[in-house]
């Protein structure tokens, strides 16, 4: 009898952690991990400081987590700083976008029944509300958890830009995805792709690139230790572009690939010209590795 319980402990584990990904477009580069990813649960998004050399994780749970980060030619090196619940004043919060401007402030975004955009100190204490701009703060959403997924600072249009992870004011269309600027006077369209429950989990600017996206895509098929997840991940091009739903901002996939459930990445950091960090989201579960993709799109 317990020997097989173990071999189905064994299986699971397989199940989990297996599935190993080549990348057609991708140079895939090296991580390594000092306890960065073992001390992170329910991973959403990153914000590096080039700087500082640090990288600050938001966690969806409502924590915040700092690791230092050492480049190389072709080798990142994580090593696990600290962690802390985000101080702030309201009853509960759902932290899913999380990034950092030129001056090294840090912004962070929320979804569920209090969602909007804040800004954030590098010790993980709220310490304002930007409030939202009427085209998102009026529209209606899918449902809470649907909300501001994804942020990113955009020198080149403005400031901060903000996605909500599907498409706002009852659209179906999954492939009428939007990018909002958060004083609400722009607005760029782009297809995302027509998986099921494909939705946005993470936007970045690509500085090199005139302040063009990078948009990283999740759909989801199966259910429990069968669960697939489909991840994309595309150039989008904002740049003097004048877009309506019908009428999307041009757009490239860079990479597509389908893994477990290890393979549920969520966030997303420019690293440096052309050089960017991923991570996925374990939902908590103590069997799921957190892992981080170091990646060079050769675009």
């Amino acid at each position: 009898m317990k020997t097989t319980v173990k071999l189905f402990i064994l299986l699971v584990q397989i199940s989990l952690f297996t599935g190993c990904t080549e990348y057609e477009t991708f140079d895939s580069l090296n991580v390594v991990d000092n306890g960065c990813g073992e001390k992170i649960s329910g991973g959403s998004d990153l914000a590096y400081d080039k700087d500082k050399e640090i990288l600050y994780i938001a966690g969806d749970r409502g924590n915040f987590y700092t690791c230092s980060a050492k480049v190389n030619e072709d080798t990142i090196t994580l090593t696990y700083i600290s962690s802390k619940e985000i101080g702030h004043n309201l009853a509960s919060i759902d932290s899913e976008g999380l990034d950092i401007d030129e001056e090294g402030n840090l912004f962070l975004s929320t979804e569920g029944n209090i969602a909007s955009v804040y800004s954030i100190s590098n010790l993980g204490n709220i310490t304002g509300d930007y409030g939202l701009p009427s085209v998102l703060d009026q529209a209606t959403y899918e449902n809470a958890n649907s909300k501001f997924e994804a942020i990113t600072y955009n020198k080149e249009h403005g400031g901060i830009l903000l996605a909500a992870e599907l498409p706002i004011n009852g659209e179906k269309d999954v492939s009428k995805q939007a990018v909002y600027n958060l004083d609400g006077d722009k607005v760029w369209h782009f297809k995302a792709e027509s998986h099921p429950n494909n939705s946005i989990t993470a936007i970045e600017t690509m500085d090199e690139d005139n302040g063009n996206l990078l948009v990283l895509e999740r759909a989801v098929e199966g259910s429990g230790t069968d669960t697939r997840f489909y991840i994309t991940i595309k150039k989008v091009a904002i740049n003097e572009c004048s877009s309506t739903p019908n009428t999307p901002c041009d757009s490239e996939i860079l990479e597509s690939f389908k893994g477990g459930l290890n393979h549920n990445f969520e966030g997303l950091t420019r690293i440096d010209n052309g050089r960017y960090l991923m991570v996925n989201d374990n939902q908590g579960e103590s069997l799921i590795k957190t892992n981080f993709i170091f990646f060079d799109t050769k675009k």
